[in-house]
This record gives structure tokens, C-alpha cells and sequence, in this order.
């Protein structure tokens, strides 16, 4: 047999639900943002998106960012080993930033020599 569901009071549901909205968004910093986005920026440029793209994609949501921010940010996270194998080395970044909004680079984008 199985047990009857436990039921819960309406006031209290709704007093729930009000203290959830009334929760304070969560700021987080540039660099704590740009780390979360990191995997995905570094999935857009193996696409072939040039870091100016994924600028003015990150800047259309309001957090202000350049392509020269987004290029110093993956390079300092490489250095620091945040980057694994399988992630965009700073080797795999374009040398020339495209000036195109939405369409990707139609060139592949040569690996450093020294590159693994």
C-alpha cells in the first residue's frame, strides 16, 4: 500500500514563493563571468568567430567586454593552466580580428607551431 501524499498549506507555498522573488540578483565579477563563459567562447572560436563577435554578443547582454579584454582574459587564464587540452589554446586565437557582427571566419585558423 502505498502512503498518502503529504499535503502542504497554500500560505505557506505562497510565502515561499515570495521570498524567493524578493532574493537579490547575484553580482559576479568580469573575470567570474568570462570564466563561466570560457568553455562556450572557447567552442565559438573553434567555430571560427573572431573574438569582436563574441564581444559584441556578450556587450548585447550588458556586461561590457572587448575582443582585446576577451584575448588578454584567455591568455591569462591559459598561463594560469585553467586551460585543458581540449580548450582553445591562446595559440588557436585569431591574429586579425574580424570585422564581420554575425558570420564566421571563412579562413581556418592556423595553430602555432609550438601547439599541442
Amino acid at each position: 500500500m502505498s502512503q498518502p501524499k503529504k499535503l502542504y498549506s497554500l500560505n505557506s507555498v505562497e510565502s515561499i514563493l515570495n521570498e524567493l522573488e524578493d532574493l537579490p540578483e547575484i553580482k559576479i565579477s568580469i573575470d567570474d563571468a568570462l570564466e563561466k563563459m570560457r568553455p562556450t567562447i572557447n567552442v565559438a572560436l573553434k567555430k571560427g568567430y573572431s573574438l569582436e563577435v563574441i564581444a559584441s554578443i556578450i556587450n548585447k547582454h550588458g556586461i561590457k567586454c572587448s575582443d582585446k579584454m576577451l584575448k588578454s582574459y584567455l591568455h591569462n587564464s591559459a598561463i594560469k593552466g585553467k586551460s585543458s587540452a581540449s580548450e582553445t589554446s591562446l595559440s588557436d586565437l585569431p591574429d586579425t580580428l574580424s570585422s564581420s557582427a554575425s558570420q564566421p571566419e571563412k579562413t581556418p585558423i592556423e595553430k602555432h607551431p609550438e601547439a599541442k
